[in-house]
């Protein structure tokens, strides 16, 4: 089995590309518009009707969770997400509340770079204090490997919401993948930053490439039957990925 990576949605599994609009235009069955509007509703604040996370009012991330995950709902699945919205304005806590009402049978992991806002938000009651928490920074192997050893690896799939820097996602990307299970997701959120320099430090802007430039060379490396063709390519795609879903942000 392959495993299924998110552009937003990257697959160990990775296979084709289209804009949310033309997918939307067609969804592949009830089922799945389903599941989408299933996943919306879950995201939705029980008492206000607000939406939980930004996931679901600045973005449209109820496409790719709902399509992907929403027939897994009640299943056993082990997750991790990177980034627990310390940095929110709405503040911490509303994706665990998304994800404990879309997915009450999983294990839930959450890396997070902030601690004291951590056990802030478990002081306020915004974050349950048996809450699954790794410590430490995206950007740095050492600190990852320490994830992998503590969660255990082996996740069904993986979020990746944290500093949403083009170094850090890809790096994140290539060190986690091995540890998504065959036939898992890894979703990828807020690539439209790429080239934001409220994200981006001028060091990675002078880089000149973004995320995004990585997945496409991906997808052409998927649509381009002749290898041969791909060796120009400057990011060669992981040998287990067959399939990639692109949304609107």
């Amino acid at each position: 089995l392959a495993k299924w990576i998110w552009l937003v949605y990257l697959t160990r599994y990775l296979c084709t590309c289209e804009n949310v609009q033309s997918v939307g235009r067609a969804f592949p069955s009830v089922s799945c518009m389903s599941g989408v509007l299933t996943t919306y509703t879950l995201g939705l604040d029980a008492t206000t009707g607000k939406e939980l996370s930004d996931k679901f009012s600045n973005h449209a991330y109820e496409t790719m969770y709902g399509m992907f995950l929403a027939q897994h709902m009640h299943q056993p699945l082990k997750m991790l997400e990177i980034g627990l919205g310390c940095m929110m304005d709405y503040g911490v806590g509303g994706n665990v509340k998304f994800w404990d009402r879309f997915l009450p049978k999983a294990t839930k992991w959450y890396a997070e770079l902030t601690q004291s806002c951590v056990e802030a938000g478990k002081k306020s009651g915004l974050l349950p204090t048996d809450l699954n928490v790794v410590f430490g920074d995206q950007g740095n192997a050492t600190h990852r490997e320490e994830w992998i050893r503590q969660t255990g690896g082996h996740f069904d799939f993986i979020v990746d919401d944290g500093s949403h820097r083009n170094d850090h996602i890809l790096e994140t990307f290539w060190h986690l993948w091995p540890h998504v299970k065959p036939g898992g997701y890894y979703f990828i959120e807020d690539l439209h930053v790429g080239c934001d320099p409220n994200f981006q430090p001028k060091e990675i802007l002078l880089r000149r490439w973004v995320m995004s430039d990585v997945l496409q060379s991906w997808i052409e490396q998927l649509l381009i039957k002749d290898k041969r063709v791909a060796l120009h390519l400057k990011w060669r795609i992981p040998p287990d990925v067959c399939y990639v879903f692109c949304q609107l942000e």
